[in-house]
């Protein structure tokens, strides 16, 4: 773990018209054979909290936009965290098509963690549990490591690295478990012994469970791949 660094607060704030889909869901338009993702819309399940409810939809119109442009949102995934591009290309992923009668304020990061998701279910196959030898350098993943922002995500994203290679079953669980389930209730409480030990001292943040699973969508993802991309180098 780095030395630890004062974080700012999360801001980046993403205003979206958005509403949930289930996961595998396409519709047909009328005259067409070729499916495409289903556009989302908000859950009405009293049950569930507004923020649950924001969160499924958000992980509903990532996996939409992923699923109608992988090549774009693969870009997205693919640049550096700080990438002055970044926010642009995120803005040409948000696509009307995929959003349905909702509006919804969602911090950046946390649609970025949906897209991690989408990717990880798209791309990892449950039997891909095997990790790298060393931790996943996200250094790769920042053009400036010493500015604030890229602390921060740094910061973060070694914090969830720690907890992924504690316990990358019952991360997993919580990462792919429907917001607000019990399935998710009972991932998280297993979860808590491994948060603690892995978060640096003297660090200011705020963490709750949407932040959580956004930063460990992207380190599960990141570790499955790069564990894939080194088998196959030693392959050779």
């Amino acid at each position: 773990m780095r030395a630890a660094h004062a974080l700012p607060a999360v801001s980046a704030v993403l205003l979206l018209a958005l509403p949930a889909l289930a996961q595998g869901e396409r519709e047909n338009p009328t005259g067409s054979r070729i499916g495409r993702a289903k556009a989302a819309s908000v859950p009405d399940r009293a049950a569930l909290s507004d923020i649950d409810k924001a969160r499924i939809t958000t992980d509903a119109f990532a996996d939409c936009s992923v699923t109608r442009d992988p090549r774009k949102a693969a870009v997205y995934r693919d640049l550096h965290y700080d990438d002055p591009k970044a926010r642009q290309v995120l803005n040409d992923i948000v696509s009307s098509d995929c959003l349905r009668d909702a509006t919804l304020r969602m911090p950046g990061d946390l649609l970025r963690g949906s897209i991690f998701k989408a990717f990880y279910r798209r791309e990892v196959k449950p039997s891909d549990r095997s990790f790298q030898e060393k931790a996943f350098d996200f250094r790769g993943y920042v053009s400036s490591p010493e500015a604030p922002e890229a602390q921060r995500y740094l910061i973060m994203m070694d914090f969830a690295d720690c907890v992924v290679r504690a316990d990358a079953g019952t991360a997993r669980g919580f990462m792919l478990a429907e917001p607000g389930s019990s399935a998710e209730k009972t991932a998280l409480a297993a979860l808590q012994p491994q948060l603690g030990p892995c978060f640096p001292a003297g660090v200011q943040v705020t963490l709750n469970k949407s932040i959580v699973s956004a930063i460990l969508a992207e380190a599960l993802y990141r570790e499955a791949t790069g564990a894939r991309t080194t088998e196959a180098e030693a392959s050779h």
